[in-house]
């Protein structure tokens, strides 16, 4: 009976010990989502392989404790010119004076970091440099100004690095990959741009499903100050760029993976692509040109001696379905996406805003639609104008079917990228 009451008191302690740390860690996993950092990433690409990385991580601190470290990776490069900042927001107002003249304010609301806009407070926050201490590939810093609980900071990390990205013949391929933090992140930005000299292929982007913890040891503070300067770099992190990429909802230790291609011409960046669109029309060609050759030869070596009269008549008929006016309809099809390459380049240009009126849009309009109608139909009146109306439904039906099968190779080839016809201009 005894050992039963102690194996009863031992199974109701033990019950009550996990009972405690499901609530606890169901609690902190509840904080978690409710009160998950903010990053934005602002990331620059250079025609030499180097990246330079500008973070802002906002952290909302969901204990009852104040919070004064904050510990972070930076997996796979080793960045240099490393520096870490505390930014302390201005409090902001939400209640003026307006009896008096200088409207003072008289009551104040405090910031939110999650935001990257000030409200009109550039050069009244402030920055206080930090400390990174690192030990194996994870950094640590103590705030000089704990978070008090349940309120928000942030910490702007910024760092150059080479291993993001591999060249190969002058097309640069990058893959970014996010800070990882041991908190779960709400939401996480990132925009990529490249020096001017350049030009971006965006391509796609994964979360990165990868854990791990490491030891760090504390931080020391340095010095603080105030920058205008300072307010618009940081409030530009992770806006306005080429390319912009966004991932929700990652897990402690995940990271968001950014992936694309650049090179300095267009033509190389393109490349690959353009070389296989090439093959697979001389493909697509080559078995047009083999089935016509084919089927002329099988009519002929059906057609007797009695029948060379029937066969005369057909002639004009074989001619109509000849190579010629298959490649008069891949003709009019390069035409037609020549012309309207020109045309969205000529619209987007500036110069046409600065001689605009009612009348010149629609004789432009106008001029528009004529050339296309040239352009659709031109090659095909031409052909029936020799060989009669059949020749003009074969060149277009040809055209037609010029235009599907560039856009089925346009869907296979670029759909991992981004294709558009201004980057030729």
């Amino acid at each position: 009976m005894k050992s039963f009451n102690k194996i009863l008191i031992s199974f109701f302690i033990f019950s009550l010990v996990l009972t405690g740390f499901l609530v606890t860690f169901t609690k902190a996993n509840a904080q978690q989502l409710m009160f998950g950092q903010y990053h934005a990433y602002s990331v620059i690409f250079r025609g030499n392989g180097e990246t330079i990385v500008y973070a802002r991580i906002a952290i909302t601190n969901p204990d009852e404790k104040p919070l004064t470290e904050v510990n972070f990776q930076v997996p796979n490069v080793e960045p240099t010119e490393f520096s870490v900042f505390q930014q302390k927001l201005a409090r902001e107002c939400v209640k003026y004076n307006y009896n008096l003249p200088e409207n003072p304010c008289i009551e104040y609301t405090d910031p939110d970091y999650t935001q990257n806009y000030y409200y009109g407070r550039d050069g009244q926050n402030e920055y206080k440099k930090l400390n990174p201490i690192k030990e194996n590939d994870s950094y640590k810093v103590t705030l000089t100004d704990a978070i008090e609980s349940y309120k928000g900071g942030a910490i702007i990390v910024s760092y150059a690095a080479k291993g993001y990205v591999k060249e190969s013949m002058g097309l640069f391929k990058f893959n970014f990959e996010t800070i990882k933090v041991p908190v779960r992140v709400q939401e996480t930005r990132v925009a990529v741009e490249v020096d001017s000299d350049l030009i971006l292929k965006g391509q796609k982007a994964r979360v990165n499903y990868e854990t791990g913890s490491a030891k760090t040891t504390s931080g020391t503070p340095m010095a603080s100050f105030s920058s205008a300067e300072m307010d618009s770099v940081v409030s530009n992190i992770g806006t306005y760029a080429e390319l912009v990429k966004e991932a929700k909802n990652l897990s402690p230790n995940e990271s968001f993976s950014v992936k694309g291609e650049y090179a300095s011409s267009w033509l190389r960046l393109y490349l690959a692509s353009i070389i296989w669109s090439i093959i697979v029309f001389a493909i697509i060609l080559a078995i047009i040109i083999f089935t016509l050759r084919f089927l002329k030869n099988r009519h002929d070596s059906n057609v007797g001696l009695e029948e060379k009269t029937t066969k005369s008549k057909d002639a004009g008929n074989h001619k109509v379905f000849s190579l010629k006016n298959i490649l008069l309809g891949l003709a009019s099809a390069a035409i037609v996406i020549a012309l309207t390459l020109i045309v969205e380049a000529v619209s987007s240009s500036p110069i046409l805003y600065n001689f605009y009126s009612p009348v010149l849009s629609i004789l432009l309009a106008i001029i528009v639609l004529i050339v296309y109608f040239l352009a659709i139909f031109g090659l095909a009146i031409l052909a029936a104008v020799k060989q009669g109306w059949k020749a003009l439904l074969v060149v277009v039906a040809s055209e037609l079917f010029w235009f599907v099968a560039g856009l089925i190779v346009f869907l296979i080839l670029f759909s991992t990228g981004i294709a558009e016809p201004r980057y030729l201009f």
